[in-house]
């Protein structure tokens, strides 16, 4: 058996081949024909289904391997992410994806060749995970983590109604407009380590592991990977201000807004006086309230060399913030 196991979406860089025109069969050609080529000898295993990752990589962690390379999207890869969380297996990234948020925080090279000489260098670095310790005031049934943010307000929402659009169901672009008058006229509580509470009505509160969110927009720029601690930002804008906000982070990169508060947590617990929707990691995992803790150390990576420490989203490995 190889140290290896190697898991892929079959259906991965379907949106990147619709450019290229490159078929996802013969990117996987070319992803087995360069693993071969710097002999890093594997297993591989295909998912099937949605939650298929999460499952494999676990099974490879029990049967002994020490490294799983995942080629995929965001999505599968967090689900791999979720299957390694506590144990000693390196996770390696092949990104497939538009966005990549997690592989862009750890400085993975999007050219798949880099990215498999990444792997065969093996700079292992272990990193923080967001932890859903209760979702609408209960335990979730299995252990559930994120590695870019979790999030409540106008994107939470969205995503919800989306998802129910998808769905079939034409009534939620309608009710995701209703929901935007009647949700935020009552304000979360949010609660957070050392005693610090407060109320905000703000249109979203965002809670992150990492600097990435959604479109790869750099949502937490100073989010590191590896602080063992979670950043929250809320931000006390109008619609129109959010999306001026979103659309010069998008074109500018960054972008200095006032009406954005920040801090420092090891956790966060969250009530409304009516349910919302919380969102995480492009998941809707149910509604508040909601309690949320930093795991640190809880899974290794593989990770690339950054031009620069800005450039990263860990902290240098001499680095420590206490909480």
């Amino acid at each position: 058996m190889s140290n290896i196991k190697f898991i892929y979406n079959p259906t991965a860089g379907l949106k990147k081949s619709f450019f290229s025109r490159k078929r996802p069969d013969l990117l996987l050609h070319s992803i087995h024909t360069l693993l071969r080529k710097y002999e890093i000898e594997f297993d591989e295993a295909p998912t099937k289904a949605p939650g298929d990752a999460r499952l494999l990589a676990a099974k490879a962690a029990s049967e002994g391997y020490d490294t799983v390379i995942v080629a995929g999207g965001d999505g599968t890869i967090g689900e791999a992410a979720n299957g390694l969380v506590g144990s000693d297996v390196a996770l390696g990234i092949l990104p497939l994806g538009t966005f990549m948020n997690v592989a862009r925080s750890l400085c993975v090279p999007f050219d798949l060749e880099r990215a498999i000489m990444c792997i065969k260098m093996r700079n292992t670095r272990l990193i923080d995970v967001g932890e859903i310790i209760s979702i609408k005031g209960e335990h979730p049934d299995e252990p559930t983590y994120f590695l870019e943010s979790a999030s409540m307000g106008i994107e939470a929402d969205f995503q919800n109604e989306f998802l129910n659009w998808e769905r079939g169901d034409r009534s939620a672009l309608g009710r995701f407009l209703k929901n935007l008058t009647r949700f935020y006229r009552s304000p979360l509580q949010v609660e957070l380590d050392g005693g610090r509470v407060f109320e905000s009505r703000a249109h979203v509160i965002l809670i992150s592991n990492g600097p990435y969110a959604g479109a790869a927009i750099p949502v937490s720029p100073s989010a590191k990977m590896n602080d063992h601690l979670l950043t929250v930002r809320r931000y006390h804008m109008s619609k129109l201000q959010l999306l001026r906000y979103l659309v010069h982070v998008l074109i500018l990169g960054s972008y200095r807004e006032p009406k954005i508060e920040v801090y420092t947590s090891t956790s966060v617990r969250i009530t409304s006086q009516s349910p919302r929707p919380v969102h995480a990691d492009a998941r809707v995992f149910g509604t508040t309230p909601i309690s949320i803790k930093v795991r640190p150390n809880a899974l290794k990576v593989i990770a690339g060399y950054p031009d620069s420490v800005q450039d990263s989203a860990l902290l240098a490995k001499n680095v420590y913030l206490a909480p």
